[in-house]
């Protein structure tokens, strides 16, 4: 259903000026169509019915995407902060597990200030150095991009922290 969306939207779409009457809803058309292939490529994996596929992608890209695709659904009460270093270094990953991961922590934050709130996102690229890798098992010296999530809700209960590698639990319990 969705590709027909894609196809019929970019049809007329092909035959419209910007000018034209209706060109602004087919464009909207064509992005929820869009966003659409993506949110069911993220159930998909957080499904495990599809195989990964790892790629460059800019970090900061794949926020401000997640941004645009959640920014309706988040309520005015919960304020974003985003500090997005402007000379990220790409990032190797599947770019539907990442959308996933970012996905979730923006639910999980909507979860733990119902009321009001400040979700914080920051990226920056780190060098670690072999100091630092000798009390940090499983980690190798080198350059790094790093992403800190924080919000201003409340803690999660013991139950709940247990369960925070789990994203369909752990938000439903938040």
């Amino acid at each position: 259903m969705l590709q027909v969306a894609l196809g019929y939207s970019g049809l007329l779409l092909r035959h419209k000026n910007e000018c034209d009457q209706g060109y602004v809803d087919l464009q909207g058309i064509a992005l929820a169509a869009c966003r659409g292939v993506d949110l069911v490529q993220m159930l998909l994996a957080l499904g495990k019915k599809v195989v990964s596929q790892v790629s460059h992608s800019s970090l900061n890209d794949e926020i401000l995407k997640i941004q645009k695709l959640l920014s309706r659904n988040i309520p005015d009460t919960l304020d974003i902060t985003l500090h997005l270093s402007g000379d990220m270094r790409s990032v190797q990953a599947d770019q539907t597990r990442l959308r996933q991961i970012l996905m979730n922590l923006w639910a999980n934050a909507r979860a733990v200030m119902p009321e009001e709130g400040t979700l914080t996102i920051e990226t920056a690229n780190i060098d670690l150095d072999e100091g630092y890798c000798q009390t940090h098992t499983g980690i190798k010296p080198g350059s790094y991009v790093l992403l800190t999530v924080s919000d201003t809700g409340q803690r999660m209960r013991k139950r709940v922290l247990s369960h925070m590698y789990e994203p369909i639990s752990g938000a439903q319990e938040a």
